[in-house]
């Protein structure tokens, strides 16, 4: 190989890298957009978690078998107990979310201010799942698309690890 074959060769590469890194940290848009109205609306700031960008970029550019796409989101603040506690926090989520996007799973502990909204739609073959915990010290948003399958697997048999292809028994 030669000089030039080899600087042709470590360019690619690096501009390879840096692409699926690019396309594997691009944020869905409603994803963002709930992100941007819960910073706005409760003054909440992401958390930097060290080397979670790593890892979400190795699942979004290695996709698993039922999972391929996500992207987290911590926050811990005091601000959360205003948000846990919100009455309307479901409607105030799937405003933010925009068109599409349909109540899967709402769990409300309004005595202890926690609460799980799992929000999903269907995208193509697979469906988005946007996932918000709210506690009272801290809350994680997360945004994953998976395949509707996997999804049924887990519901089906919640005490044994998904398989994909696996099918359901009666």
């Amino acid at each position: 190989m030669t000089h030039r074959q080899y600087l042709l060769t470590v360019t690619a590469g690096m501009l390879g890298l840096f692409l699926a890194t690019g396309v594997a940290l691009a944020r869905d848009r409603s994803f963002a957009a709930v992100l941007e109205g819960l910073e706005h609306d409760y003054h909440l700031q992401p958390q930097s978690v060290p080397g979670l960008w790593l890892a979400t970029s190795f699942i979004n550019v290695m996709p698993t078998p039922g999972f391929s796409q996500i992207d987290f989101v911590l926050f811990e603040e005091k601000g959360l107990r205003e948000l846990a506690g919100t009455r309307d926090l479901d409607r105030q989520v799937l405003g933010m979310l925009g068109s599409g996007w349909n109540p899967f799973v709402l769990v409300d502990s309004s005595a202890n201010k926690e609460r799980v909204l799992i929000f999903a739609r269907p995208s193509g073959r697979r469906m988005d799942l946007f996932i918000l915990t709210c506690e009272p010290d801290e809350s994680v948003a997360m945004f994953v698309r998976v395949d509707p399958n996997v999804v049924k697997d887990i519901l089906d048999h919640p005490n044994s690890p998904p398989i994909p292809g696996r099918t359901a028994q009666p």
